[in-house]
């Protein structure tokens, strides 16, 4: 697999920064990947990678085809299969999760970064639990797995009484408003890995407990945010100014202040370029 990451290797233009963002989303034909094996590394690598939506984060599905894929070839056609085939093999990677986390699209997780979504998850636990950011069902869904622990998709379904076509349709939006505030996470049952039912979802938290050492959590999550907008801006490479504010569960001036945070570190830029304000990574 091609090195794509040179050490020191910062883009002082746009036209620089377009060009290493290509070659490390790989969207070119001599630099496709051809299995599961190497979308891990790519994964790793990167720290934060887009399942299969075009979002300013590389994705998985433009590296199969070496270059931008269509919104047929992300969902239905060849490149599309492939990843599906891909993703349990990539998933049952120890270091790798998958969340809700940028642009509330599937967005792969890689362990150095775990520690700067727990913050995350806390404050809005916080919220979801004692206030009214959630639906009836999520705080009922949340409430069971903060009682019982890990649980599969059919038991905690069964738990939280759906039974009818109206339970099922709450149910899901319940289970999307927990994914998009980073409160639960999921993984394949490795007893049953092909049982559609066999998803096992757990709290941020209680993962958090097992998987993450307190001492690299953020003190604050001013903090936290920075991380998580150091990271994908990392991975992104550069980024129009405008859609920063729609990255994670954020509002306006939070994303703004976590912005300027990375611009006066120096581990971000502006510029202008084709009419527009761009952020470009420094780290």
């Amino acid at each position: 697999m091609a090195t794509l990451i040179r050490d020191g290797e910062v883009p002082q233009t746009f036209h620089e920064a377009q060009e290493r963002q290509d070659r490390l989303h790989r969207r070119r034909p001599e630099l496709k990947i051809h299995g599961a094996a190497q979308a891990r590394v790519m994964v790793q690598e990167l720290g934060m990678v887009s399942v299969n939506a075009a979002t300013e984060l590389p994705n998985l599905v433009d590296p199969i085809i070496g270059r931008r894929a269509s919104g047929a070839e992300r969902v239905y056609t060849e490149p599309a299969t492939v990843l599906k085939g891909w993703l349990p093999s990539i998933l049952a990677d120890a270091d790798i999760i998958q969340l809700k986390l940028f642009r509330q699209e599937a967005t792969l997780v890689v362990r150095q970064l775990w520690p700067q979504v727990h913050p995350v998850a806390r404050h809005f636990g916080g919220q979801g639990r004692d206030a009214e950011l959630l639906s009836p069902m999520g705080r009922k869904f949340l409430g069971v797995l903060d009682r019982q622990g890990p649980m599969r998709l059919d038991r905690l379904k069964k738990e939280l009484g759906v039974r009818t076509v109206g339970d099922s349709k709450a149910f899901k939006l319940a289970r999307e408003e927990l994914e998009n505030y980073c409160l639960i996470v999921s993984w394949d049952d490795p007893a049953n890995p092909k049982d559609s039912q066999g998803v096992i979802w757990e709290t941020c938290d209680r993962f958090a407990s097992r998987n993450v050492d307190a001492r690299l959590v953020p003190r604050s999550l001013e903090e936290s945010w920075a991380g998580l907008a150091q990271a994908a801006l990392r991975a992104a490479v550069m980024a129009p100014e405008k859609g920063v504010a729609r990255w994670f569960p954020w509002d306006r001036s939070t994303a703004r202040t976590a912005l300027e945070h990375l611009l006066s570190r120096g581990a971000a830029t502006r510029i202008a370029a084709q009419k527009e304000i761009w952020i470009l990574s420094r780290s």
